[in-house]
């Protein structure tokens, strides 16, 4: 088994999209792990703390809505358009509810901004899943927050292991279709949602990897590997051929 994780370059765009499914397609693997449409998660994080400031949230929340109901029209036909549209329909209305609310008391917790922060991937799983099954490969989206079990530091939540192993053995073990796993979000034993922190997606398969004994996770992005430098800076960057563990963990720590 192999847990195939996409981030948000991969998800960005249909044609990005189309590329997963094949991706996906060709590699006969059951789970996969998504992040939010590019973008999307600075959005809401944004939305939030505008509506939290009294500020225009409104107009941060309409280009999130617009930004997927877009993303449908172009990938989905009847049904499936159907099911993705009534889906993300119900989300958004939950969403914009939750900013309305932290509109009006002029709070935001650690703990709402984390439930605020989650709809990107609970977005993105439903209609990615959709184009799945309009394929021919039948999808279900999966949201993590039913075994992924944390503690309640919101924000950067760490994994239970004792509580999530059993958890995620027993939803897979019988689990017959593609599984759109969202990334980056989880929840507390007491079902509050948490976030495992930017980047949180890759922990997401790797905790789903760790569960299921996997044999490898798959980071796919849009990009060939590790570069010596970022390239929109650097032109002639160029992709690192080999590169040990700790060599990348030192980059990644001081920002790279």
């Amino acid at each position: 088994m192999k847990i195939l994780k996409f981030g948000g370059t991969s998800t960005g765009s249909p044609e990005a999209l189309k590329s997963l499914v094949r991706i996906v397609r060709q590699s006969g693997e059951k789970i996969i792990v998504v992040s939010a449409l590019s973008g999307t998660t600075d959005a809401l994080l944004s939305s939030a703390k505008l509506a939290s400031e009294g500020g225009d949230w409104q107009s941060v929340f309409a280009s999130i809505r617009e930004r997927h109901y877009s993303m449908i029209s172009a990938l989905l036909q009847p049904p499936y358009k159907e099911i993705a549209t009534g889906e993300t329909r119900e989300l958004l209305d939950e969403l914009s509810s939750l900013l309305l609310g932290i509109s009006l008391v002029r709070d935001l917790s650690p703990r709402t901004l984390d439930l605020v922060a989650s709809y990107g991937e609970r977005l993105s799983a439903g209609i990615i899943a959709e184009t799945f099954s309009q394929t021919g490969l039948i999808a279900e989206a999966v949201d993590a927050r039913k075994f992924i079990i944390t503690d309640d530091k919101f924000g950067a939540a760490h994994w239970l292991e004792s509580e999530t192993i059993p958890r995620v053995e027993s939803f897979f073990s019988d689990f017959e279709h593609i599984a759109v796993v969202t990334g980056f979000i989880a929840s507390t034993i007491e079902g509050i949602t948490t976030t495992l922190g930017r980047g949180g997606s890759d922990f997401t398969a790797s905790i789903l990897a760790a569960c299921l004994e996997a044999e490898e996770i798959q980071i796919w992005t849009d990009v060939d590997g590790i570069m010596t430098a970022d390239p929109r800076a650097v032109p002639d960057a160029f992709v690192i051929p080999e590169i040990s563990y700790l060599e990348a963990m030192e980059m990644s720590h001081f920002g790279a």
